[in-house]
């Protein structure tokens, strides 16, 4: 793949269908962990779940607490599931990930819109240097 980089986008079902959400979040990570394996990968997604939920374990790699998956959160911390609230009141599901092994720095921030909510980012990664923020929309 080179320098390229596979986006991937993901919608969990929401409300109260916890064996849907978790059967929903395991095929993502599934697909996720194993094209980050080959090469460069972006996750962005309403996973409907906070960072220290069980079922994100499969995303979050090892530098994170019970982390079993291959990737960083963008506004995250290593070792620690904190990213930046993406919901008001201060909540979280949406996330934008990035693989570990191809990522070297990643900032990110957050802001309400009458919309919903603006995400952007930056990232670098080996040989790319610092790119210009992206901005993704979500409402």
């Amino acid at each position: 793949m080179g320098n390229t980089t596979r986006l991937c986008t993901a919608q969990v079902v929401g409300g109260s269908h916890p064996t849907l959400q978790r059967r929903q979040i395991a095929n993502v990570a599934q697909v996720v962990n194993g094209l980050a394996e080959r090469g460069r990968v972006a996750l962005l997604g309403d996973l409907k779940r906070r960072p220290s939920a069980t079922r994100m374990d499969q995303l979050y790699d090892a530098r994170h607490p019970g982390g079993e998956g291959n990737f960083l959160e963008v506004d995250g911390r290593r070792g620690c599931r904190c990213g930046e609230a993406t919901i008001e009141g201060g909540g979280k599901r949406d996330y934008v990930f990035l693989s570990a092994l191809h990522f070297r720095s990643q900032a990110g921030d957050s802001w309400p819109t009458a919309g919903g909510r603006i995400t952007a980012f930056s990232v670098a990664g080996p040989g790319n240097g610092d790119s210009s923020p992206t901005r993704i929309r979500d409402g």
